[in-house]
């Protein structure tokens, strides 16, 4: 059994979410929608408030917001969505491999990885009690 990190990095590396460079693409592998969606609905089942912001047809941006006691205060926590194209990539670069103590898939460390270890910390954080100041998280 794995830490709840690294279960979490390999659901989402099976994701795909290709940047598409400005071009007019929306199909998978390309957009940050199923993306978007599944981290929206993993905040949702940690019973936060989640907003989504459309930003382009595909792309969206996923805002929690968690208010603290000084609520003129705020620290944000961010990480990104997409990922770079997967040509030229040998085997699935969907399918999340463990090996050797790492996971390999298109996004593992850069930056699923990431923002899975950022929605548990902010789950954990807001299960802890009071903030002292709004704490939000933004997948981009």
């Amino acid at each position: 059994m794995y830490s709840e990190v690294v279960e979490l990095t390999r659901q989402m590396v099976a994701l795909p979410s290709v940047n598409p460079q400005d071009k007019n693409l929306t199909q998978r592998p390309y957009g940050e929608k199923e993306m978007a969606d599944f981290v929206s609905d993993w905040l949702r089942k940690a019973s936060l408030d989640v907003q989504k912001q459309p930003v382009r047809p595909g792309r969206e941006n996923v805002l929690a917001i968690a208010p603290g006691k000084d609520t003129s205060r705020t620290l944000l926590l961010c990480a990104h969505m997409d990922t770079v194209d997967v040509k030229d990539m040998d085997g699935d670069p969907f399918d999340p491999i463990i090996r050797d103590g790492r996971i390999y898939g298109r996004g593992a460390c850069d930056d699923k990885g990431p923002l899975a270890a950022l929605l548990i910390a902010f789950r954990d954080r807001l299960q802890q009690g009071e903030l002292p100041g709004n704490l939000a998280l933004l997948a981009s």
